[in-house]
């Protein structure tokens, strides 16, 4: 099936329009997928308006920034999330137990005993969320694509590209650029000064990234707009849901990545990204979760307060991981088995998009 750069000029046949062309329905789409960058980008906007940005507490003799401390616990709440979609689904399960037991564990083990491992799976795991961070908007447009009956190869390209220029293209180009190496000062502590001094390095040079960024990122777009405008000539059905995704994303993105204006692009982009994934998990597993939990079997359990005990205890668990590792990890050990669980996230999640793509399509 063509996907856009290289389809000869037959014509597109697309299929009947799925539920109105949205993922649940026209509010929850709008809450929870289409507009989460500009409601996270509004809340973000307004702690800062009214002073609330440098707000701090103290736990065990230590100072945290609470709105950081509160991303990251939001952040490694949505990385736990994905137990529910591998580990806890027993047919995702059953047909890769090897990537979901031999895999973290052996990489658990080594980032324990390895320091040096430990560091580069560390700064391995900042650009494999930005990845994995486009790689969702990606997969969510493509499923409004099929909610709108259109054929699911046509375009596909077109909209990776889009999705990891949407993403990376700011912080390579932006002002957020020199935080992706923030942990890059920790290779002195494993012995390679070099690595430690190449964020210097990279600083020194961003303007070799932002001017080519800039310019092919811009002839970018007006390919993109192109070829989806000629795939429309051809039959292909414009999805309204789809085009306000990506809009909203790359508006937020330029915003926050680029400028950075409040100094609150990863609570914005990572808690957006997070609430897009914790509403994903639930439409997608909530009866997995129910029976996995038992939930069933309670006298209430068919009943609205069982689905509300199923939606307590998934996100409650999954919260107080991510308290886990935002406030209370503070040992080796345990900072090795947090970043397993984040690379096995960004891992896991794509392949399970894949397997259960009949059963979100």
């Amino acid at each position: 099936m063509p996907d856009g750069f290289d389809a000869p000029d037959d014509v597109i046949q697309p299929g009947p329009v799925k539920n109105g062309g949205w993922m649940v329905g026209p509010l929850w789409d709008s809450v929870h997928i289409i507009f989460a960058p500009l409601w996270w980008l509004a809340f973000a906007i307004v702690v800062v308006k009214l002073g609330f940005r440098d707000l701090s507490f103290q736990f065990g003799g230590r100072t945290f920034d609470f709105w950081l401390t509160f991303a990251l616990t939001v952040t490694m709440a949505h990385v736990f999330s994905v137990v529910y979609r591998s580990h806890v689904n027993r047919e995702v399960f059953g047909q890769f137990k090897v990537r979901f037991v031999v895999v973290p564990l052996s990489l658990f083990i080594a980032f324990s005993v390895s320091k040096t491992l430990f560091m580069f799976g560390m700064v391995f795991a900042v650009w494999f969320d930005n990845y994995h961070s486009s790689m969702q908007t990606f997969g969510y447009g493509r499923i409004y694509d099929m909610r709108a009956g259109n054929p699911p190869l046509v375009g596909r390209r077109l909209d990776m590209g889009m999705a990891l220029l949407a993403y990376l293209g700011p912080i390579l180009a932006g002002a957020t650029f020199a935080d992706s190496f923030d942990d890059w000062s920790r290779f002195g502590e494993v012995g390679l000064p070099a690595l430690m001094n190449f964020p210097g390095w990279a600083l020194q040079h961003q303007m070799w990234l932002t001017v080519p960024i800039l310019v092919v990122g811009g002839l970018y777009v007006v390919f993109y707009i192109y070829s989806y405008w000629r795939l429309a000539q051809r039959g292909y059905r414009v999805s309204k849901q789809k085009v306000a995704t990506w809009v909203t994303l790359v508006v937020v993105s330029v915003y926050t990545f680029g400028f950075n204006t409040f100094g609150v692009a990863f609570i914005v982009m990572e808690c957006f990204h997070s609430w897009q994934y914790f509403a994903t998990v639930w439409w997608s597993e909530k009866n997995t979760c129910k029976h996995a939990f038992h939930v069933e079997k309670l006298p209430f359990g068919k009943t609205p307060a069982g689905t509300v005990l199923t939606f307590v205890l998934m996100f409650g668990i999954a919260l107080a991981f991510g308290a886990w590792t935002s406030v209370f990890g503070t040992t080796h050990a345990e900072f090795s088995l947090f970043l397993v669980v984040e690379l096995m996230h960004y891992w896991y999640d794509g392949f399970i998009w894949s397997v259960r793509k009949k059963q979100v399509a």
